[in-house]
């Protein structure tokens, strides 16, 4: 137990569904987050780890980041076993894997926009959001600013907390406005 314990400790989150599994090393690069679910929609990139971990079916959706993974369980298991068989995965994953841990992906930017105003958004998001949920183990995606309205994706442990909905509206909506008088609106999608 003591080799699982060096290789990933676990986090609360403030999703009771969601914990988050950080690592002491880099597995994906920069600050772009990756998700994935049962339903693969909309998925520009594919991840041996996430398919791993996917295979178990207390498992709903898994967000791979820069040196953590958040991953959220269907509401009926419990965390108690469930937290321990995935450390044990993950160094099975660690050791026996030669693979990257996200091993194709689409080279273009997701949300590429050329507007001032959407440029300045996704800015603000990345400097002073970003951060601040990925502590939580969440992800704030930027996915489209349209007549006044701000429209995110939140994953990871953001995706179904109870404490996203005043975050996001409380933080970003009062932020956002502040530096950009054009925000009416932030919605999560």
């Amino acid at each position: 137990m003591s080799y699982v314990n060096q290789l990933v400790s676990i986090e609360s989150t403030p999703n009771p569904e969601a914990k988050k599994f950080i690592f002491q090393s880099e597995l994906v690069g920069g600050s772009i987050s990756y998700m994935f679910d049962r339903s693969h929609t909309q998925r520009s990139y594919t991840s041996n780890l996430a398919s791993f971990i996917l295979k178990n079916n207390a498992i709903s959706d898994v967000m791979i980041a820069s040196n953590f993974i958040v991953v959220t369980k269907v509401k009926s298991s419990e965390w108690e076993s469930l937290q321990k068989e995935l450390s044990y995965l993950f160094v099975e994953y660690f050791c026996n894997s030669q693979e990257e841990v996200v091993i194709s992906s689409n080279d273009k930017e997701e949300n590429c926009v050329d507007d001032e105003i959407s440029n300045q958004i996704k800015k603000l998001l990345n400097e002073f959001v970003k951060p601040a949920v990925a502590q939580d183990g969440g992800d704030i995606v930027f996915v489209k600013f349209e007549e006044g309205k701000v429209y995110v994706k939140m994953t990871g442990a953001c995706n179904g907390c109870p404490s996203s909905t005043y975050t996001l509206k409380n933080g970003v909506e009062v932020m956002l406005q502040h530096y950009i008088p054009e925000v009416i609106e932030v919605i999560a999608v």
